[in-house]
């Protein structure tokens, strides 16, 4: 046994029509989105990483940006060992991978009807983002320091960008 229904309501047809459509053309919601992830990306940078900090800087590497190996010693460090002031407020103030701003600077979205990409061109990227071993001979081993990542108040507010626009009229 079966039935047929029918909608004969043109008003509700409209509605389920018009709701039908955006929801196939989400791409104005996946820009939305795209806006809101850069801008959480860059405070997971700014926050040296979310929701866990990144695993600190070794000392050789920031005595290297400081000004390099031989000079950094000499402006570094007294002969009795102290470390010198300005060496120790840079060493505290930096931000992990944020050296020239280009690697936080470069990350993009594209926008489509059904999904978003949010990502960089930056051939260093993956190393930074998932570790491994680096440098000549891939003797330098840098940790994970996942900058792409979703936080969980991101999902939320994710949910309520692809609400809003299916609801919209």
């Amino acid at each position: 046994m079966s039935f047929i229904l029918r909608i004969k309501d043109k008003d509700f047809r409209q509605t389920i029509h018009t709701k039908e459509t955006k929801f196939k053309k989400l791409e104005p919601a996946f820009k939305q989105i795209g806006e809101y992830m850069i801008a959480s990306i860059i405070k997971n940078f700014e926050a040296g990483g979310r929701p866990q900090r990144w695993k600190p800087l070794k000392l050789m590497t920031i005595v290297q940006r400081y000004g390099g190996v031989r000079k950094s010693f000499k402006k570094s460090w007294r002969k009795t060992g102290e470390v010198k002031r300005g060496f120790s407020e840079y060493a505290g103030k930096h931000k992990i991978l944020i050296k020239s701003g280009k690697l936080m600077k470069s990350i993009t979205y594209k926008a489509f009807k059904d999904h978003v990409e949010i990502g960089t061109n930056l051939v260093y990227a993956a190393i930074h983002q998932f570790g491994g071993a680096a440098g000549r001979r891939h003797r330098a081993l840098i940790p994970a320091r996942p900058y792409l990542l979703v936080q969980e108040e991101d999902k939320l507010r994710i949910q309520k960008f692809l609400k809003d626009h299916i609801e919209s009229k």
